[in-house]
């Protein structure tokens, strides 16, 4: 996983496939996500090597946000305005419910008045999980997609 990826310019993107002989690509369903497979398998990855974020079927928009629990994705960006926008009042506990979290997340960029980085939000997830444990950032309701994904991924790396 390199958090932040979608955001690495056309140039490094192949550097990443360069470092491994491991290396397979996750890309949200959105219509960004999508360009951004095109371009990587027009660098050379190979197809068996891409890969969608899914949820209810094949045209989802669910984004990774959404594979992240409410409270966990919560405590993440609370965290972040506490780090980066002490100025500004908490979300509501229930800002983040449900499916949609990347288009809430944008609206914080509003209400925070600044930009917030899914890189270090990222690092800020994987802290909750290294404290809490793995379970406390899954969402549930994408257990399922996520462990089917799982299991697609390491046979495509023939771990």
């Amino acid at each position: 996983m390199i958090p932040g990826f979608a955001s690495a310019s056309k140039q490094e993107s192949p550097i990443f496939s360069l470092q491994g002989t491991k290396v397979s690509y996750l890309f949200d369903n959105d219509s960004p996500g999508r360009d951004y497979a095109k371009t990587v398998t027009r660098m050379g990855v190979t197809q068996s090597r891409v890969f969608f974020v899914n949820g209810a079927g094949p045209d989802s928009v669910v984004t990774i946000e959404d594979w992240i629990s409410d409270t966990a994705f919560y405590q993440a960006v609370d965290t972040y305005r506490k780090r980066y926008f002490p100025q500004k009042e908490a979300l509501p506990s229930d800002f983040f419910s449900g499916d949609g979290k990347a288009e809430k997340l944008k609206k914080c960029e509003d209400i925070f008045d600044g930009s917030i980085s899914k890189t270090v939000l990222s690092y800020i997830i994987l802290e909750i999980a290294e404290t809490e444990g793995t379970a406390a950032i899954v969402n549930s309701s994408h257990e399922e997609v996520i462990k089917d994904l799982r299991a697609d991924i390491l046979e495509s790396l023939k771990i």
